[in-house]
């Protein structure tokens, strides 16, 4: 009996990952009012809290300015190294030095936001600037005051919240689009690399037409 239990276990592993899969599909995509145009890239580039951005997106729907900003702002501080990774990579791709490298460790290595960001706020690749801002920057001016502030009210909340969401999505677009252009442009190389080279052509030959 104990062995046809084991036999069964990998196929029970199997069965459980896809209702889990199930029931995620089933609460985040069927309801379309929790999807901007581009919000499907930053929940891919951050699938581990998908449920806390989910969260923040109903609160926000709702008109819950209070609950949307607890939520992005948990958010933007589990993920601020991935967010940070994302901006190395675009960086690297976009022809970043092992020095401007070194700078992104260190705001990795950092405790504070604040520290992390002017370790590298001179170094953010301008194809991810916003508008000519650091989004960064955006993001800690936004998460900087504390939900016992008097001025953060309800509807200031929904406001700032709405905010986060909208530089994190386009932070995220920008990310993903530097890093699959070069991906792009590397398959592009590698097909061509691999068709057996031409003949080569005398210089005079093509000048001569």
């Amino acid at each position: 009996m104990s062995e046809l239990r084991d036999a069964s276990l990998p196929i029970r592993r199997s069965i459980h990952r896809i209702c889990k899969r199930l029931w995620i599909y089933r609460q985040t995509w069927s309801d379309p009012k929790l999807w901007t145009s581009n919000s499907c890239s930053l929940v891919k580039a951050h699938r581990a809290d998908r449920e806390l951005f989910l969260q923040g997106r109903r609160a926000e729907i709702k008109g819950l300015g209070i609950g949307a900003f607890a939520y992005y702002r948990r958010v933007v501080e589990n993920q601020r190294n991935r967010i940070i990774q994302r901006i190395a990579a675009a960086a690297k791709i976009l022809g970043s030095t092992p020095e401007i490298d070194a700078h992104f460790d260190q705001a990795i290595n950092e405790i504070q936001f604040t520290k992390s960001i002017e370790r590298m706020k001179d170094f953010i690749p301008q194809a991810l600037l916003i508008n000519g801002e650091n989004p960064l920057i955006l993001l800690h001016s936004a998460l900087s005051k504390g939900l016992h502030n008097p001025e953060m009210t309800d509807g200031h909340c929904l406001e700032l919240a709405q905010s986060i969401r909208t530089i994190l999505v386009e932070l995220s677009e920008r990310a993903t689009l530097v890093t699959k252009d070069d991906k792009d442009l590397q398959e592009a190389i590698n097909v061509l690399k691999a068709v057996p080279r031409a003949l080569k052509v005398k210089p005079e030959n093509v000048a001569g037409g």
